[in-house]
């Protein structure tokens, strides 16, 4: 995340922000899924390095996610931003602080190789489907004139 958010924010532009936000979603998805499987590992090692794996990929996606977004709202909402970027931090806090509980009741239900599959077709669904709603000219704005904001 920290080495992340810093090159999407300065390359963006380049890649789409709706391309942007895609990546985001598949590499979040293939990271959850790697947790998913690292679970059939039979050794403690290959389960820990596959699973540190799977959250460095989880942070890159989560640093791409992070950046684009916010940046979406500001671009798309200009006079509302300050509105819809407190709802974007909303969700974002949300997340953090029933995440943890409804995946243990999640869990509670499931194994854990089921849980991870379960959050992967959640990540990947709702994703996809917010992207859905995305208008494709956001992925040809053009890069943002840093000079010009400078006061």
């Amino acid at each position: 995340f920290l080495r992340t958010a810093p090159l999407v924010g300065g390359h963006m532009h380049k890649i789409g922000r709706k391309n942007s936000v895609i990546i985001g979603v598949i590499m979040m998805s293939i990271g959850t899924l790697m947790f998913a499987l690292a679970g059939y590992s039979p050794d403690p090692l290959t389960f820990y390095l596959v699973s540190f794996v799977a959250r460095i990929l989880q942070g890159i996606a989560d640093g791409i996610i992070s950046v684009t977004i916010p940046s979406i709202i500001a671009i798309e909402w200009p006079n509302d931003q300050e509105l819809y970027l407190g709802y974007n931090t909303m969700a974002n806090g949300m997340g953090c602080s029933f995440g943890p509980m409804i995946g243990s009741v999640i869990y509670a239900y499931m194994d854990y190789v089921d849980t991870f599959y379960f959050f992967t077709a959640y990540v990947f669904v709702l994703g996809m489907g917010s992207v859905v709603f995305m208008p494709s000219r956001i992925n040809d704005l053009p890069e943002v004139d840093r000079d010009s904001m400078l006061v």
